[in-house]
């Protein structure tokens, strides 16, 4: 299963992303195609560490962004003190990338 699922990410990452992504797997950035096949792939069998990642990391932001849910909204209102921005619509967060990551 997890060799399957690399295999279609292979075909579909770049070799460098613009901003690193946290992993669930095991708390920490990467930014590359090499560690997003290794990681994504164990996320699928691995415990999700999304209590640590938040944790982790809410030093480094200005506030969190869920896209799709209100669900980690939530649950970031008792691990933070940072606010969640919670975008449910394609034009929402359409609008939001042009606003805040115009510079990317």
């Amino acid at each position: 299963m997890c060799e399957d699922f690399k295999a279609l990410l292979k075909e579909d990452l770049n070799e460098q992303f613009i901003f690193p992504i946290i992993s669930n797997v095991n708390a920490q950035k990467y930014d590359n195609k090499e560690q997003s096949l290794e990681l994504l792939s164990k996320q699928l069998i691995s415990p999700v560490l999304y209590k640590q990642s938040i944790r982790n990391f809410e030093g480094e932001v200005d506030y969190f962004l869920e896209c799709g849910g209100n669900v980690l909204k939530g649950l970031n209102k008792r691990l933070s003190q940072k606010e969640t921005l919670s975008l449910q619509k394609y034009q929402e967060i359409m609008d939001f990338l042009q606003k805040d990551f115009k510079d990317f």
